[in-house]
């Protein structure tokens, strides 16, 4: 039996998470945008420009949120005058177009020709559920030079898919699965060192490789928390990040943002693997 000072301690903490839970509603919701949408690479042009000053530090990746802000504050400067070249100002409106649901309660006008679209959207109350396949077919031609020229070919032949959505008002989640067919790279063995890249599976004259990510966001006026597998890029710099560098695997992780008008503040615990051990 608890002791009536252990049953307060319970009840205040169960207060505490339900008070947060009801008044995270007011808080758009969003999951991240992944590291390798083309997306990252127009923002940083932009904050080279000066069209983006708050470029939320150098934690990626960003939530859908947070790009929306971003585009808000580059399309009030380019508003008042801040000129961009012809190609930037197309990718910015398709960039648009891909968060116009997270614009449209910012107050920013965007081109219907590019609304984000889905192969399947189930909406229904506050749940909104979006289902997209990833597929792709890449052919490599490598040339070798010995005692003759041999030309070889490698195929890579992808096949995917991305579950997003909401539900609640103040969660949102994400899946997201993919396997590979790789024909004409000659593998020597079989790999599972995380250092090395993804893992590799050997069937025959055939490798497969495959890669999967999924999370879920609980998100208050001022706090985020995520927990799950995903991959997280953290420091200056590209692929030599000082904390995580561009080429981390997706690992398992918690991680908690805190912020207000003067304090922002980040945790991130996870596990990552390589072939020096648990890191």
């Amino acid at each position: 039996m608890f002791e009536p000072i252990h049953d307060r301690r319970l009840s205040t903490i169960l207060f505490f998470l339900i008070w947060m839970g009801l008044t995270a509603g007011s808080a758009a919701q969003s999951v991240n945008l992944p590291l390798e949408h083309w997306a990252y690479e127009l923002l940083d042009r932009f904050q080279t420009r000066g069209l983006i000053r708050d470029h939320r530090s150098f934690i990626r990746p960003f939530s859908r949120e947070q790009i929306a802000l971003m585009l808000t504050e580059a399309q009030k400067r380019i508003n008042r005058g801040t000129r961009i070249s012809a190609p930037e100002a197309a990718l910015f409106e398709q960039l648009k177009g891909e968060f116009h649901r997270e614009l449209s309660s910012l107050n920013v006008k965007t081109d219907p020709r590019f609304d984000e679209r889905h192969l399947l959207t189930w909406e229904t109350g506050n749940r909104i559920v979006h289902a997209d396949l990833d597929c792709g077919q890449s052919v490599d031609f490598r040339s070798t030079y010995t005692d003759r020229e041999r030309t070889a070919a490698v195929s890579r032949t992808t096949l995917g898919g991305f579950l997003r959505g909401h539900f609640l008002e103040n969660f949102s989640f994400l899946l997201y699965v993919k396997n590979t067919l790789i024909k004409g790279e000659p593998f020597e063995s079989e790999r599972f060192d995380p250092s090395q890249g993804p893992p590799i599976i050997l069937s025959g004259k055939n490798a497969y490789t495959d890669d999967a990510s999924a999370y879920l966001v609980w998100k208050g006026p001022w706090f985020r928390i995520a927990y799950g597998r995903d991959r997280v890029r953290w420091g200056p710099g590209l692929l030599g990040n000082l904390t995580l560098s561009a080429n981390n695997p997706r690992f398992s992780m918690f991680k908690l943002d805190l912020h207000t008008r003067a304090v922002r503040f980040s945790s991130l615990h996870g596990k990552l693997h390589s072939g020096q051990g648990e890191k």
